[in-house]
């Protein structure tokens, strides 16, 4: 029988993280059974970068919204925020946070609206984090934006104030 050792590898890691050997060849002049033992090792480098959010939101039309991201692996860390679906919001992103206010959109995101009401509209908000060259998977809150609760027709167009949500 042949058995590898490793008595000591420098790699740095949280100690969640696995070494796993995959393939290994020894040269014996005959059969042997092989054997991997790892008595110390660390892992180096930066690991997975994991984000999280509040996963979902519920505002009213006009209303202030402050999305803010955490990094729960630590570091410091680049962001990417983007607006993956929804109406148009002017998203301002300022590190791990990002702000924007709410549209007012008559039947936003129904392709049928009902009885001429207005409807509920869906924003999806994405982030992602880069530490070390080492980018995390997206992740994504959902903002349901209430419907405009008072409208009036200009002629051409409708017009609403902001009736905030009980």
């Amino acid at each position: 029988m042949t058995t590898i050792r490793v008595y000591r590898a420098s790699l740095t890691a949280l100690p969640q993280y696995k070494v796993r050997v995959y393939k290994a060849s020894l040269a014996a002049a005959v059969p042997a059974v092989t054997k991997v033992r790892v008595y110390e090792a660390s892992l180096g480098g930066v690991g997975a970068v994991i984000v999280s959010i509040t996963p979902t939101l519920t505002v009213g039309p006009g209303e202030d919204v402050s999305l803010t991201a955490t990094l729960l692996t630590g570091g410091s860390a680049t962001w990417a925020w983007r607006r993956i679906s929804g109406p148009t919001v002017g998203l301002s992103p300022s590190g791990a946070a990002a702000a924007f206010v709410a549209p007012s959109v008559w039947n936003a995101d129904r392709a049928q609206p009902t009885g001429g009401l207005p409807g509920l509209s869906t924003l999806v908000i994405g982030v992602k984090a880069t530490v070390g060259g080492v980018e995390s998977a997206e992740v994504r809150c959902t903002i349901t934006i209430l419907p405009q609760l008072s409208w009036a027709s200009t002629g051409t167009a409708w017009v609403g104030s902001r009736v905030a949500p009980a």
